[in-house]
């Protein structure tokens, strides 16, 4: 973890991207979490600094996309503040955005679905934790926002639209909007709508990787929990089919959570508490375990390797999911990063 911390920090201030995924936020969401961890109050003062730092890098120019830009940005901002990690206003940090998104408003018919997910985590995240506020300015803008979002979803165009959907809508319908019961109806449709694709997949004995059956179950027990929709079952019956077959294309490579060990490893970990699977843990300690001896030999030189790890990203994201199986940091912390988008 050391050595993760002092490349983030020789290099934070040379990254221009700002994003959750490959940029400054996802830096700082790591410093920040570990600081708490380690009770490690320099480093807090570091993560704060680069997050003062990058908040006035942020101009007309900035993109406003989910993964690398401001709507991501504002999730993790609001998560750090609702976990009581750092302590600023959100409402006069993010109120520019807020205004944005309103603006768009007459829009929402016609964006594209990824467009709609940015937007939908971003004001959920926003109206959940405004909620408790004492001046929660951002309720009924945000409110208005997001049943407009509800009411006015297309149909997705494939399978990556698909999931991306079932996990905002699911978000979506356990906040006090008026129509959440509008969501949790496209929940059960999208769900619907996944196991056909599964099913004619088993019926044609189609190869599932492109369907990424760990990353999706892993988000299907997570839209579970927020819409109250019991769809585990179904989930057991997807793993049970595609998960060891899948097993054996998994990346050996270490590249951050986009693939490799260290995703693979923080995936069974959660599917494998969540489904009460102990072969599923097995597994997440195995690839933990080689993951971190194949870490460590690109440290010492022992040899060269094309990853992630001579990046910044994949020092940041491989430090989250260390942080996630140790318990340091929350368990809703892939709802910020989900990692079927990675």
């Amino acid at each position: 973890m050391d050595n993760i911390v002092s490349v983030l920090l020789k290099q934070s201030y040379q990254v221009s991207n700002i994003g959750i995924a490959e940029g400054k936020m996802g830096m700082i969401l790591f410093l920040l979490f570990y600081a708490k961890y380690s009770q490690n109050q320099n480093m807090k003062a570091q993560g704060e600094e680069l997050l003062e730092a990058l908040c006035e890098e942020i101009n007309e120019k900035t993109p406003v996309n989910y993964l690398d830009g401001l709507l991501g940005f504002g999730t993790a901002v609001e998560y750090l503040v609702g976990h009581r990690i750092i302590d600023i206003d959100t409402n006069e940090l993010l109120e520019e955005l807020d205004l944005l998104l309103e603006s768009w408003r007459p829009y929402y018919s016609k964006m594209h679905t990824y467009q709609i997910v940015g937007c939908g985590k971003y004001l959920s995240m926003r109206l959940h934790y405004s909620l408790n506020m004492a001046e929660p300015t951002v309720s009924l803008a945000g409110r208005t926002c997001l049943e407009k979002m509800v009411n006015n979803v297309n149909p997705p165009r494939h399978y990556g639209e698909l999931i991306s959907l079932v996990d905002v809508m699911a978000e979506l319908s356990a906040l006090n909007i008026v129509n959440a019961e509008t969501a949790k109806n496209h929940v059960k449709n999208f769900l619907n709508q996944i196991e056909a694709i599964v099913s004619a997949n088993i019926k044609q004995e189609n190869c599932l990787i492109t369907l990424k059956p760990l990353e999706v179950c892993a988000m299907l027990v997570g839209a579970c929990s927020h819409s109250k929709i019991n769809c585990l079952e179904m989930v057991k019956s997807f793993l049970d089919v595609y998960e060891p077959g899948f097993r054996k294309f998994l990346s050996l490579d270490i590249d951050g959570l986009s693939s490799g060990g260290f995703k693979w490893s923080v995936l069974y970990h959660y599917l494998g508490k969540s489904l009460n699977n102990d072969n599923y843990l097995q597994l997440s300690e195995q690839w933990l375990t080689y993951s971190l001896q194949k870490y460590e030999d690109i440290i010492v030189g022992v040899y060269q390797d094309r990853t992630s790890l001579k990046d910044w990203n994949g020092y940041s994201q491989i430090g989250l999911a260390l942080l996630y199986l140790m318990g340091a940091c929350p368990e809703d912390i892939f709802d910020v990063l989900p990692l079927y988008l990675l």
